[in-house]
């Protein structure tokens, strides 16, 4: 029993270690200027490091949105979708429509988790006009299952 705890306070501290030691913190002009990285993975953090407990900055909506309309990878347009829905504002309501109830499963849920992050700043919006569900698919369907096509209104 005492050897399984020290392994594991061993184990958590390597993680918490390697987690926390990872880099610097990054501003977000720093991080606004990630979103333009050539690194998929790069402009995936980015994004992910723009949403907080306190939202999204302001100035980097319009960066974001920039990033998003040539976005390519579908992570890095998750995590772009998914800040966008969190900042609330009107101009991130297109691009997350755009994917709600895409045909890709994954494009679908972060549409989806961004529709509700926008919906928490929007109460009295209707979300995403003419698509009341997305498809239902189970949740360990393999990334990239296709999905069956939206409910219209």
């Amino acid at each position: 029993m005492i050897k399984r705890r020290a392994v594991a306070a061993i184990l958590f501290g390597i993680a918490t270690t390697t987690v926390v030691g990872c880099g610097h913190a990054r501003s977000p002009a720093e991080l606004e200027d990630g979103l333009n990285d050539p690194d998929p993975q790069v402009r995936r953090n980015s994004a992910d490091g723009l949403r907080n407990r306190e939202g999204v900055p302001d100035e980097a909506v319009p960066k974001l949105l920039a990033a998003i309309d040539k976005e390519q990878d579908p992570e890095a347009y998750g995590a772009e979708m998914i800040t966008l829905g969190a900042s609330g504002k009107p101009e991130a309501k297109p691009p997350i429509c755009k994917k709600f109830g895409d045909g890709d499963v994954r494009m679908s849920r972060w549409a989806n988790h961004a529709m509700t992050l926008w919906l928490k700043k929007n109460p009295g919006s209707n979300g995403c006009t003419g698509v009341s569900t997305v498809p239902e698919v189970p949740k360990n369907a393999p990334p990239g299952t296709e999905a069956s096509a939206p409910k219209s209104m």
